[in-house]
């Protein structure tokens, strides 16, 4: 797992060829950055490298991009950096974010959008009336129930398990409908970033969102 990290984080031990000399926040010495905290990616031929801490922060955005070009991050780039963000914060509980219903919302549709090449508007998440959200959990519900009777492993009942939980929730008057969306994108999120083949369960919640 250690080897993979610093793999996915871009060769950590390396930096002769990266191209800023000091972390974009805390002004830390290229050489002086700690390998578990550094990340960087390639862009135009030239190696640009942050912290983990300025780079998951540069993936809450819109439109992630580096800040010192303001080129937008290649589709590799985002997929790669978002695999480092689920080790560091879901499997090695480094760091870890209060993500608002916007934040998840924004984040859920470039995952979508990085699986898929399909441009997905944050805004149909962020914005679902309740009734949108109980036929959208519902339509995902009725697939991840066809995956655990296909092939029953202990993480998709779990993902089953949480996506009925949110749903229990949904029917109960007194629950107000942003706390049912936070729920949800929260859920969703989870499923995603639990999984290491991002794609079926990308095309699950496309093709859910697009049957409403």
């Amino acid at each position: 797992m250690v080897r993979h990290f610093l793999s996915l984080a871009g060769h950590s031990f390396d930096r002769s060829d990266c191209h800023n000399d000091e972390e974009l926040v805390t002004l830390e010495e290229k050489e002086k950055q700690h390998p578990f905290n550094f990340c960087s990616f390639k862009e135009n031929g030239k190696r640009w490298w942050f912290g983990l801490d300025t780079m998951f922060k540069l993936l809450q955005s819109e439109n992630p991009a580096n800040p010192y070009t303001k080129e937008p991050f290649s589709r590799d780039t985002r997929i790669r950096l978002r695999e480092v963000q689920d080790l560091a914060c879901w499997y090695r509980r480094l760091y870890m974010y209060s993500e608002t219903t916007h934040i998840k919302a924004v984040i859920l549709s470039q995952i979508l959008e990085d699986q898929l090449f399909e441009t997905i508007s944050y805004t149909r998440f962020e914005y679902m009336s309740r009734v949108s959200i109980i036929n959208f959990s519902g339509r995902i519900h009725h697939f991840l129930e066809h995956r655990v009777n296909d092939s029953p492993t202990s993480l998709r009942r779990k993902h089953l398990f949480i996506l009925d939980s949110c749903i229990t929730k949904q029917f109960m008057p007194d629950v107000h409908t942003d706390f049912l969306l936070f729920q949800l994108l929260s859920t969703l999120m989870f499923i995603l970033r639990t999984t290491r083949n991002k794609f079926p369960l990308s095309f699950i919640i496309f093709g859910a969102l697009q049957e409403m």
